[in-house]
């Protein structure tokens, strides 16, 4: 969880690739604080889900006009076939402090 207001993402600026969570001031905890035009977001990779028109997986397929809006920074990332990716499931304390838990799912 994090307070976002304008901003699209949390994505640290240093090592963004290597560590998501960040260290210091980039670190989820310090977006806790809410305020106006704030919302508390769940994110995924520092980046909350961002609703798009036409479903995802049908946009890929269909080589729609809207795949170009699907970028790192809403939270969709792009991966090659016939590659081998290893996904790391590293959560944080939420804003109540509490480090919840969450079932997952890929596509």
């Amino acid at each position: 969880q994090e307070f976002f207001g304008r901003e699209h993402h949390h994505i640290p600026s240093t090592n963004p690739g290597v560590n998501r969570i960040g260290q210091g001031m980039d670190r989820p905890e310090q977006f806790c604080t809410g305020g106006e035009g704030k919302r508390l977001r769940w994110a995924v990779a520092r980046a909350p889900h961002r609703h798009v028109n036409t479903p995802i997986l049908h946009a890929l397929f269909y080589d729609a006009p809207s795949k170009q809006d699907l970028k790192e920074e809403h939270g969709q990332i792009m991966l090659e076939p016939g590659k081998i990716y290893e996904v790391v499931m590293q959560n944080y304390p939420a804003c109540n402090g509490v480090c919840e838990t969450h079932p997952w799912h890929l596509h």
